[in-house]
């Protein structure tokens, strides 16, 4: 088991991520749960905007952009010669997307071990927690397959910054328009209980979203726009 994880993030991600789970924790200690006041999101239910609950949101995004930027960065210096080893880019970039999800899995996997145990001990995980980290998880997955896919096209390290302008900006606006479905990471505007199928939709939708950014790399690739950029030779 220790060999598997290590193959996906090393000691310094596990620190890292421990140092956050308990920060996180210790911000949240004055509310009854932190993973259904924090990770649930910010109900827009009326009109005012909760400057800083958007912050504290925004920040649990960057912490995950953060780890997979770092990782892409790394991988990104030895693309060159990481690509000879295959025969096809087809088969890397396969590899290598689905490689960065399981790293943020479980990345995302070591914060909820740690917030579920403190909310065991104190007798207050409940299974609405279940939904609020599955809404959560899947709505990260989106950005980070953004992060993945962006790091490929564009080459820059300025993509986590406008994913966290834009999601401020989602924010903002489902609250000024009355849209809670555009916060659907967000549990407490976007589960099935308060939206029905609306909330299904856009479950439906963030999954389609992933599999663009996925499709678009491979296809970029085949039309011979990527190969230059990704690489000084052709791999073939």
């Amino acid at each position: 088991m220790y060999i598997f994880i290590q193959k996906y993030i090393d000691i310094w991600d596990a620190l890292a991520v421990i140092c956050y789970s308990v920060f996180t924790w210790c911000w949240s200690g004055q509310v009854k749960s932190n993973i259904t006041e924090i990770l649930s999101g910010i109900s827009t239910e009326g009109s005012v905007i909760e400057i800083v609950p958007l912050g504290k949101w925004l920040f649990l995004f960057a912490f995950y952009f953060f780890i997979i930027c770092r990782k892409l960065s790394k991988n990104r210096r030895m693309l060159t010669f990481v690509l000879y080893r295959y025969r096809y880019f087809e088969t890397w970039w396969r590899r290598h997307f689905i490689t960065m999800h399981i790293a943020n899995f479980m990345i995302f996997i070591i914060s909820c071990v740690i917030w579920g145990t403190l909310e065991l001990f104190n007798g207050i995980f409940t299974n609405e927690n279940i939904a609020v980290i599955l809404v959560f998880f899947l709505h990260l997955s989106v950005w980070i397959s953004v992060l993945i896919a962006g790091n490929i096209i564009f080459n820059t390290k300025i993509t986590p910054c406008i994913l966290l302008i834009f999601e401020g900006m989602l924010y903002i606006v489902s609250v000024n328009f009355n849209l809670p479905f555009l916060v659907c990471g967000m549990y407490a505007n976007c589960s099935y209980h308060k939206l029905g199928i609306i909330a299904v939709v856009a479950y439906v939708i963030e999954i389609l979203i992933m599999a663009i950014c996925y499709l678009t790399v491979s296809k970029l690739w085949k039309l011979g726009y990527l190969e230059r950029k990704v690489v000084e030779c052709q791999v073939q």
